[in-house]
């Protein structure tokens, strides 16, 4: 390889030859049809899918994130949830569109990617297993920050790859702007795409190469600034500070145990195909013959960074930075292996074995994932005492709001909450920052405002937690109303008559 001299293109004989319209839309609508279960549900799916679900009800009553709303993810999150919540006129699956869309997106991306890399065959291989992946649509299906980060950052790395190949300045815009979205989703998790993507920029020849390296983080951080402006100082308390002091105890072994059974159960499909591919190299079994390194390494410089993401490169930087990154992490949640799936299914189809072994791998993993991806594909109601929580909530006079440290169970119900409230995660219970953290005391204070008539215990790391919570409750009028076993316990106020003002206001929060 030599370094060029300039951004000029390479000979149409190096260029990848791309996927084409159908492919597109084929890997799209396979992602779209295997969350359409999940969207429609008329259950949340888990902790994130009920928070945000409720958090885009706060934002339909007229408060505002991070003002009113507490968001603990960037200031672009729920502004984009409720866009998708009006692009659909406000129905009950509003706050899942976005994600949904996200799940799409990530899967043309991830293709796009193998595109640049490996022939089509390949890149649609790389497409199907992210559309299928049980990760992604565990983030993808419910509302989740991650899942909307996974794709954000995902494209970012199909506009760098290909700006590798043509350093236009649109491709460069479009990477910062694509870079500045996801650090304003969430910046955490899409660190591993972004440094890949700038170590791409960095690396790519052009008159403009250095000033386009040094801009790049720049100019997202000056998105994020301007994301942020409309929603005060409130952002850093619950976008940055709350990141920087919340309590737990780093535990990178269980981290990884947590990693590994849970992709084994999820997205076995995919890592049958990667070791495949391993085994097959390892046996020396004849595989097609992809594009050669140098090839995919066009306009590359030599310089030892050039060198290091070279090609195909790049796409084992990305997965061994969200490896390190999901494995360092405290805490790590599942929700946050998404970062991690769109590499490992681009690398998985680049090295995929044969075609036999491929399909058959897949199909016998997808026996095994299958079940455990049942609640999204087939989601069924609520049963037992969650129902009977449900249907409490759904009793209560219109314009009543519920407390609940399980938000999904008020938005499910077609009620609201405080909006302070639509995220009270054992990491808020924990937190050492006064504007930040939920106590028994300010659960009473919330629980004071008229308009509150259950308050749900549910979680025994949250709620639960609050040993004085009944007395406090018991002095503003609440009376025990179901007791579900384990500690599950509602309390609802008698006579209950919310008040259905027009203005959007919360209950006082002091150090807010």
């Amino acid at each position: 390889m030599r370094s060029l001299p300039g951004p000029a293109p390479e000979p149409c004989a190096s260029r990848p030859a791309g996927l084409r319209g159908w492919d597109l839309a084929g890997l799209g609508a396979l992602a779209g049809l295997v969350r359409l279960p999940a969207l429609f549900a008329s259950r949340h799916h888990h902790y994130d899918d009920g928070g945000y679900g409720l958090a885009v009800v706060a934002l339909r009553q007229g408060f505002l994130p991070f003002r009113d709303v507490f968001s603990s993810q960037g200031p672009l999150f729920l502004p984009l949830l409720r866009l998708g919540d009006v692009l659909t006129a406000g129905a009950s699956f509003g706050p899942r569109v976005v994600p949904v869309a996200a799940g799409m997106a990530a899967t043309l991306a991830t293709a796009a990617v193998a595109a640049e890399l490996a022939d089509r065959p390949r890149a649609l291989l790389a497409g199907v297993l992210a559309a299928t992946s049980g990760t992604l649509l565990w983030t993808t299906g419910p509302s989740t920050s991650d899942g909307v980060t996974a794709a954000i950052t995902t494209t970012a790395v199909a506009v760098a790859v290909r700006y590798r190949r043509a350093p236009t300045g649109a491709r460069f815009v479009t990477v910062v702007a694509l870079a500045g979205a996801a650090v304003s989703v969430k910046h955490l998790m899409a660190g591993p795409a972004l440094v890949a993507v700038w170590a791409v920029v960095a690396t790519t020849p052009h008159p403009a190469r250095r000033l386009r390296a040094a801009a790049l983080p720049l100019a997202a951080a000056v998105v994020l600034g301007a994301v942020s402006l409309p929603f005060g100082g409130h952002v850093i308390d619950d976008y940055l500070r709350y990141h920087l002091t919340k309590a737990g105890r780093r535990d990178p072994a269980a981290n990884l145990s947590k990693l590994a059974t849970t992709m084994l159960r999820r997205d076995l499909p995919l890592l049958a195909v990667g070791v495949g591919g391993v085994a097959a190299a390892a046996a020396g079994t004849p595989r097609p013959r992809r594009r050669s390194a140098r090839s995919r390494a066009v306009g590359v410089s030599e310089s030892r960074l050039s060198a290091a993401v070279a090609g195909e490169r790049a796409v084992w930087w990305w997965a061994g930075l969200a490896l390190a990154l999901l494995v360092g992490q405290e805490p790590m949640f599942r929700n946050h292996i998404a970062a991690l799936v769109p590499p490992l299914a681009v690398l998985a189809a680049v090295h995929r074995p044969p075609w036999r072994w491929t399909a058959a791998l897949g199909l016998a993993g997808a026996v095994v994932s299958v079940p455990h991806l049942r609640p999204l594909l087939a989601p069924g109601p609520y049963r037992g005492a969650e129902a009977a929580v449900v249907d409490e909530i759904r009793a209560l006079p219109p314009g009543a709001w519920v407390l609940s440290d399980e938000p999904g169970f008020v938005w499910r119900g077609g009620r609201a909450t405080d909006p302070f409230f639509v995220d009270p995660s054992v990491l808020r219970i924990r937190n050492r920052h006064p504007a930040i953290r939920i106590d028994a005391r300010r659960v009473a204070q919330a629980a004071a405002d008229p308009r509150v008539c259950l308050v749900v215990v549910w979680a025994p790391v949250r709620f639960g937690s609050f040993d004085d919570l009944g007395a406090r409750l018991g002095g503003l009028g609440f009376r025990r109303s179901l007791d579900l076993g384990r500690d599950r316990l509602t309390y609802r106020r008698e006579p209950c008559r919310p008040d259905r003002g027009d203005r959007a206001t919360a209950a006082p929060a002091p150090d807010r």
